[in-house]
């Protein structure tokens, strides 16, 4: 397909061919099956096929650089400390749904400064990218918490979540975090390039089991969703008999401190 005439095709065993090779290489990608012998899904290094852990020393004999695609369920933390020399990270979403993670590992690298990159790739091909590093995030304070809902609620996308930059998207773009484990933010600013979905903020209600069973009687079809709260979307559906679909979001979540409340929102889209 790429009309190629440099792609030379190899069909052995990756762990002999490694132990067997004696070229120098540029630069060396795997993505390791992440499947068992009984086809249930694994993400652990060590339980997919090959185990790069185990290759990693033979690899860097022959390619000062590699790359490994590793699954969307991967601990980030605990894969940087097995890998070892780790220079990038790259958590790839499309359409808002984390796909992969990939380590960049370079042998000389002596940075100590990991970035993170968390990219969104759109249905037309465009992309969304924001980076942080982990050491940032852990020396960051705590954010600064919402005393109320202001104009606009931001929803960070999947890798910005899964990267786990969630005081440094708060610093990056001055916003307010709702609560420590809702993972939504708030601010009376537009701010157009945020890493994730924007809503304007219709309602909000303080949450109670009465109030529930009367919210239909206003929002009749909701596209419900929930972040730090102890009912289930299926649930609130269940108790509210508020149909799926429509325009309007319901959010379901915690405003500091430990405050139960519904929002109303409608998405802004560019």
């Amino acid at each position: 397909m790429l009309n190629a005439e440099n792609i030379y095709i190899l069909n052995t065993d990756s762990d002999s061919f490694c132990h067997r090779n004696k070229e120098k290489f540029d630069f060396c990608y795997i993505d390791p099956a992440r499947r068992s012998i009984n086809n249930k899904r694994v993400f652990a290094f060590e339980s997919c096929e090959p185990n790069v852990l185990s290759m990693i020393p033979e690899i860097l004999k022959f390619s000062d650089k590699m790359m490994i695609k590793a699954s969307p369920m991967i601990d980030i933390n605990l894969a940087i400390s097995q890998l070892k020399d780790v220079s990038e990270v790259y958590i790839v979403s499309v359409q808002n749904e984390c796909k992969e993670i990939l380590f960049y590992i370079d042998k000389y690298n002596s940075n100590d400064v990991i970035p993170i990159y968390c990219t969104n790739i759109f249905s037309d091909y465009t992309k969304n990218v924001y980076c942080f590093n982990l050491k940032a995030e852990r020396s960051l304070p705590s954010s600064t918490y919402a005393e109320c809902m202001q104009r606009y609620l931001y929803e960070p996308n999947s890798s910005v979540l899964k990267g786990g930059a969630f005081k440094s998207i708060a610093e990056t773009y001055g916003l307010n975090k709702l609560d420590a484990s809702s993972h939504l933010y708030t601010e009376d600013r537009w701010i157009k390039d945020f890493p994730g979905k924007i809503f304007e903020v219709l309602d909000v209600i303080v949450f109670s089991g009465k109030i529930l069973k009367t919210l239909s009687h206003k929002y009749d079809r909701l596209l419900i969703s929930t972040r730090n709260f102890p009912l289930s979307p299926e649930e609130i559906r269940k108790r509210s008999n508020i149909k799926d679909g429509g325009e309007l979001y319901l959010f379901a979540t915690t405003l500091f401190p430990q405050k139960k409340i519904l929002i109303i929102a409608k998405r802004i889209i560019v």
